[in-house]
């Protein structure tokens, strides 16, 4: 996904509304990115430090290696897939 490609070994911290993983839904979720590659992802209740918000709704589903990755955004005006 073009919106989420990485550079390098640098880390992406992104804020969103609502992440989607399967049949689980979370609500104001970090998640972190690092070479396109989910490392982690957890909910949070205060601002954190170095983060992005995108808002929106974030699907996270593994690519042909087993990675965890991005394969969906959504904010309320634009689909990005």
């Amino acid at each position: 996904m073009e919106v989420y490609a990485q550079i390098g070994d640098k880390l992406r911290r992104m804020a969103v509304s609502r992440l989607i993983i399967g049949k689980e839904e979370m609500h104001q979720c970090v998640v972190e990115i690092r070479g396109g590659v989910v490392e982690r992802y957890y909910s949070f209740t205060a601002e954190q430090p170095f983060t992005e918000w995108l808002g929106g709704v974030m699907t996270l589903g593994h690519d042909a290696g087993g990675n965890l990755v991005v394969i969906g955004f959504e904010d309320s005006n634009v689909m990005y897939w």
